[in-house]
């Protein structure tokens, strides 16, 4: 809910357009603002977390590795690909990798927080 708000916001706030036509062949009708792109927050969110988590859950090496390379690529690939269907510019995108980590950054930190708290170790468990 934060960085959905704060993604909103921010769109508010600079009221950046989105790309027409006239510059790229969109693949959809996409409304709203442009900055920061939120589906690349969102990626970055989720499988960025999940990218962090597999050394702490994870024992099997080839399964981790295998895990946090799937996150890395669906991060990356969910960039390109709001650049390609026209949705976002490319500074939109890299907007939406900044904001994300520095959300990210912080949801790791209180994660941490509240398991030393618990007193967890956080070792693998799979």
């Amino acid at each position: 809910l934060i960085t959905s708000g704060s993604s909103y916001l921010l769109k508010l706030l600079i009221e950046r357009p989105r790309p027409s036509e006239a510059f790229v062949t969109e693949s959809g009708d996409f409304g709203g603002f442009s900055f920061p792109s939120g589906h690349v927050l969102g990626a970055v969110l989720l499988w960025g977390f999940g990218f962090y988590a597999a050394p702490h859950v994870l024992r099997n090496r080839s399964l981790r590795i295998g895990t946090q390379a799937v996150a890395a690529l669906v991060i990356v690939l969910t960039g390109l690909q709001r650049v390609y269907a026209g949705a976002h510019w490319p500074s939109d995108v890299v907007g939406g990798y900044l904001w994300g980590l520095l959300f990210l950054a912080i949801v790791i930190w209180a994660y941490e927080l509240a398991e030393r708290r618990r007193g967890s170790d956080l070792t693998p468990a799979i």
